[in-house]
Protein backbone atom coordinates (compact mmCIF):
# COMPACT_ATOMS: atom_id res chain seq x y z
CA UNK A 1 0.00 0.00 0.00
CA UNK A 2 2.73 2.33 1.00
CA UNK A 3 4.83 1.57 -2.12
CA UNK A 4 1.70 2.22 -4.20
CA UNK A 5 1.23 6.23 -2.84
CA UNK A 6 4.79 6.45 -3.12
CA UNK A 7 4.19 5.65 -7.02
CA UNK A 8 1.12 7.31 -7.23
CA UNK A 9 2.93 10.55 -5.82
CA UNK A 10 5.83 9.94 -7.71
CA UNK A 11 3.81 9.63 -11.40
CA UNK A 12 1.66 13.15 -10.10
CA UNK A 13 4.53 15.16 -9.95
CA UNK A 14 6.73 14.15 -13.21
CA UNK A 15 4.57 16.01 -15.51
CA UNK A 16 5.60 19.04 -13.55
CA UNK A 17 9.62 18.31 -13.26
CA UNK A 18 10.43 19.78 -17.34
CA UNK A 19 7.86 22.59 -17.04
CA UNK A 20 9.63 23.75 -13.76
CA UNK A 21 13.08 22.98 -15.54
CA UNK A 22 12.09 25.76 -18.67
CA UNK A 23 11.06 28.03 -16.01
CA UNK A 24 14.07 28.07 -14.30
CA UNK A 25 16.01 28.73 -17.98
CA UNK A 26 13.52 31.31 -18.92
CA UNK A 27 14.56 33.07 -15.75
CA UNK A 28 18.20 32.81 -16.56
CA UNK A 29 17.31 33.83 -20.41
CA UNK A 30 15.60 37.07 -19.48
CA UNK A 31 17.22 40.26 -20.97
CA UNK A 32 19.62 42.11 -19.66
CA UNK A 33 18.92 45.90 -20.81
CA UNK A 34 17.17 49.01 -19.19
CA UNK A 35 15.71 52.19 -19.75
CA UNK A 36 17.20 55.12 -18.59
CA UNK A 37 15.25 58.38 -19.33
CA UNK A 38 16.59 61.60 -20.34
CA UNK A 39 15.48 64.11 -17.58
CA UNK A 40 13.93 67.01 -18.04
CA UNK A 41 11.90 66.30 -21.18
CA UNK A 42 13.40 68.47 -24.24
CA UNK A 43 11.92 71.19 -25.35
CA UNK A 44 13.40 73.30 -28.61
CA UNK A 45 12.82 75.16 -31.74
CA UNK A 46 12.69 73.52 -35.28
CA UNK A 47 12.97 75.09 -38.70
CA UNK A 48 9.17 76.09 -40.32
CA UNK A 49 9.14 76.80 -43.81
CA UNK A 50 7.31 80.67 -42.59
CA UNK A 51 8.09 83.28 -40.20
CA UNK A 52 6.32 80.77 -37.39
CA UNK A 53 8.30 79.37 -34.90
CA UNK A 54 8.10 75.72 -34.12
CA UNK A 55 8.44 73.78 -31.00
CA UNK A 56 9.07 70.66 -30.25
CA UNK A 57 8.83 68.57 -26.79
CA UNK A 58 10.55 64.98 -26.76
CA UNK A 59 10.84 62.72 -23.95
CA UNK A 60 13.69 60.35 -25.01
CA UNK A 61 14.34 57.06 -23.39
CA UNK A 62 17.44 54.94 -24.00
CA UNK A 63 17.37 50.65 -24.23
CA UNK A 64 20.90 50.60 -22.91
CA UNK A 65 22.96 46.60 -23.18
CA UNK A 66 23.97 46.52 -19.57
CA UNK A 67 22.50 47.51 -16.88
CA UNK A 68 25.74 48.63 -15.09
CA UNK A 69 26.15 51.06 -17.54
CA UNK A 70 23.46 53.28 -16.62
CA UNK A 71 25.87 55.54 -14.30
CA UNK A 72 28.05 56.23 -17.32
CA UNK A 73 24.91 57.68 -19.31
CA UNK A 74 23.96 59.60 -16.42
CA UNK A 75 27.30 60.61 -16.18
CA UNK A 76 27.30 61.78 -19.52
CA UNK A 77 23.35 63.32 -20.24
CA UNK A 78 25.01 66.46 -20.63
CA UNK A 79 26.78 65.81 -23.65
CA UNK A 80 24.09 63.27 -24.77
CA UNK A 81 21.02 66.06 -24.66
CA UNK A 82 22.80 69.08 -25.98
CA UNK A 83 23.47 66.56 -29.08
CA UNK A 84 19.78 65.64 -28.94
CA UNK A 85 18.91 69.41 -29.05
CA UNK A 86 21.36 70.32 -31.83
CA UNK A 87 20.28 67.69 -33.71
CA UNK A 88 16.29 67.83 -33.02
CA UNK A 89 16.60 71.51 -33.87
CA UNK A 90 17.94 71.13 -37.36
CA UNK A 91 15.57 68.71 -38.83
CA UNK A 92 12.81 70.71 -41.06
CA UNK A 93 9.10 71.30 -40.82
CA UNK A 94 8.43 68.25 -42.89
CA UNK A 95 10.62 65.86 -41.13
CA UNK A 96 9.44 66.60 -37.67
CA UNK A 97 5.60 66.15 -39.32
CA UNK A 98 6.20 62.97 -40.50
CA UNK A 99 5.90 59.52 -39.25
CA UNK A 100 9.28 58.69 -41.93
CA UNK A 101 10.76 61.95 -40.83
CA UNK A 102 10.34 61.20 -36.78
CA UNK A 103 11.75 57.60 -37.64
CA UNK A 104 14.50 59.08 -39.76
CA UNK A 105 15.22 61.24 -36.74
CA UNK A 106 15.55 58.26 -34.47
CA UNK A 107 17.89 56.56 -36.48
CA UNK A 108 20.31 60.03 -36.40
CA UNK A 109 19.98 60.54 -32.73
CA UNK A 110 20.87 56.62 -31.61
CA UNK A 111 23.82 56.72 -34.45
CA UNK A 112 25.24 59.59 -33.13
CA UNK A 113 24.28 59.36 -29.30
CA UNK A 114 26.36 56.11 -30.02
CA UNK A 115 29.00 57.95 -31.50
CA UNK A 116 29.82 60.48 -28.68
CA UNK A 117 29.71 57.93 -25.90
CA UNK A 118 32.11 55.47 -28.18
CA UNK A 119 34.42 58.30 -28.71
CA UNK A 120 33.88 59.15 -24.88
CA UNK A 121 33.99 55.58 -23.27
CA UNK A 122 35.52 52.93 -26.28
CA UNK A 123 32.16 50.99 -26.45
CA UNK A 124 28.69 51.10 -27.90
CA UNK A 125 25.98 51.55 -24.81
CA UNK A 126 22.77 52.58 -26.13
CA UNK A 127 20.88 49.90 -27.87
CA UNK A 128 18.27 51.70 -28.92
CA UNK A 129 16.67 55.31 -28.71
CA UNK A 130 12.81 55.73 -27.76
CA UNK A 131 10.56 58.65 -28.24
CA UNK A 132 8.08 57.85 -25.17
CA UNK A 133 6.51 61.81 -25.57
CA UNK A 134 6.75 63.65 -29.05
CA UNK A 135 4.63 66.85 -29.33
CA UNK A 136 4.87 69.45 -32.05
CA UNK A 137 3.56 72.69 -32.40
Amino acid sequence: MKKLRHLSLILLLLPSLPFSALAEEGASAAPSFVYYTMQPEITTNYITSGAKVGFINVKVQLMLEDPTLEATVAYHQGLLRDALINIISKEPETNIKSMAGREALREKCLTQLNALLEAETKQIIIKDLLFTKYLYQ
